[in-house]
């Protein structure tokens, strides 16, 4: 592997792969680094390195050692964690790697801001960006909740995605919610649901040192898993400026550097974008972002490296991105409407795939092969409990 290449962390998942292959693009030597090397992004011809990691969950310490010792060793420029738990180790270890090795993000405490639910709508709302009524309770009583009004959701403070998330419809029924996503994750939020109908719209960002967008993406959902809110399996880039001005903001109020991504829910009665969520991170659908112009894995590695550069302003509107197996497949499965989804689930052109790629096949077998670690390994039991 060249000098002043990049590690992306946590091959398994399906944008570290989108990093992989949008590094590897560019022309920058990529490492790919995960508990086994049976990983999809592993799999990338744009993978120069396969390497076993310490597990980042279990082996915290381990890892911090391996990390800077595999950025010595292999003269990086830069490291892209991909997940929260490898995010927070990397900035934990910034001042012990080489000098000539950085990670695209802010220090810890920005990080903690935007990834506390709570704390990040506040700033919301501070900034006068419209935001569903979402209150932080100290415990199942809290009076606070009889101020919200029915229907709601309850999900953890700190966490991203579906897990852990209840949707509630009575009143009577959410200290009981209250006191499971408590029991299971920790500290909740309790927050007013969307009512249905509006579009969801997601926004990908990337920021300079200064505040400055280099790099701004929104798309919509079209389909997800759990069907009835969750990750994206199929979606399409729009023009949405008051969605991404809305990020914007928000992340420049933070003092953000890096990518960032943010969740809006449209009111279907009148069209405005409610933000629901700040993830401080690489964003799941990242690969749509790449296919539709925005290498935003390249951006964050200049970054790191010390390299202001330029800004991509412009991305290609309806571009479509799939996370075919086994994303859109189970919506296929669990949605009782499978028959008349529009695209249709057996229309396979017209989209990219996150994972699929005709001139990218080793991913796909990859991916299959990484059920093996999957399946039978400690650390990813949290992650199949959901």
């Amino acid at each position: 592997m060249r000098e002043g290449g990049a590690l992306v962390t946590d091959g398994i998942w399906r944008k570290s792969l989108a990093a992989v292959r949008g590094l590897g693009e560019a022309g920058v030597p990529v490492a790919v680094g995960e508990v086994s090397r049976l990983n999809a992004a592993a799999f990338s011809r744009h993978a120069s390195r396969r390497l076993k990691s310490p597990s980042p969950t279990t082996e915290p310490d381990r890892f911090l050692g391996w990390l800077v010792e595999t950025a010595a060793r292999l003269r990086l420029s830069s490291v892209l964690p991909m997940e929260d738990a490898t995010v927070d180790l990397c900035l934990r270890a910034r001042s012990a790697l080489p000098g000539s090795c950085g990670v695209p993000f802010p220090e810890p405490g920005v990080v903690a801001r935007l990834r506390d639910k709570a704390g990040a709508l506040d700033l919301a709302t501070s900034l006068g960006i419209a935001a569903p009524r979402t209150v932080a309770p100290l415990g199942p009583e809290d009076p606070r909740i009889g101020g919200l009004r029915s229907p709601f959701v309850v999900k953890p403070r700190v966490g991203s995605g579906s897990r852990g998330r209840l949707y509630v419809e009575r009143r009577e029924d959410l200290p009981a919610a209250i006191r499971a996503v408590e029991a299971d994750r920790g500290a909740c939020v309790v927050q007013e649901r969307v009512p249905a109908g509006g579009r969801a719209i997601g926004v990908g960002c990337v920021l300079g040192r200064d505040g400055e967008a280099l790099a701004a993406v929104a798309y919509r959902r079209l389909r997800q898993y759990p069907v009835d809110g969750g990750p994206g399996t199929l979606r399409e880039t729009i023009d949405h400026p008051e969605a991404i001005a809305r990020s914007l903001a928000l992340l420049r109020a933070a003092h953000w550097f890096g990518p960032a991504h943010c969740e809006f829910l449209e009111d279907p009665a009148t069209g405005e974008p409610l933000l629901i969520e700040v993830n401080p991170r690489f964003w799941g659908s990242l690969a749509l972002a790449v296919r539709a112009g925005t290498n935003v894995p390249f951006l964050c590695h200049e970054l790191a490296r010390g390299v202001d550069p330029a800004p991509v302003r412009t991305y290609r509107v309806g571009v479509r991105c799939r996370f075919l197996f086994p994303g859109d497949a189970l919506h296929f499965l669990r949605n009782p409407d499978r028959w008349r989804l529009d695209p249709p689930f057996f229309r396979f052109r017209g989209s990219h795939y996150d994972v699929e790629s005709w001139r990218d096949p080793g991913p796909a077998l990859g991916q299959f092969l990484s059920l093996v670690p999957f399946l039978t390994r400690a650390q990813f039991r949290a992650i199949r409990r959901g």
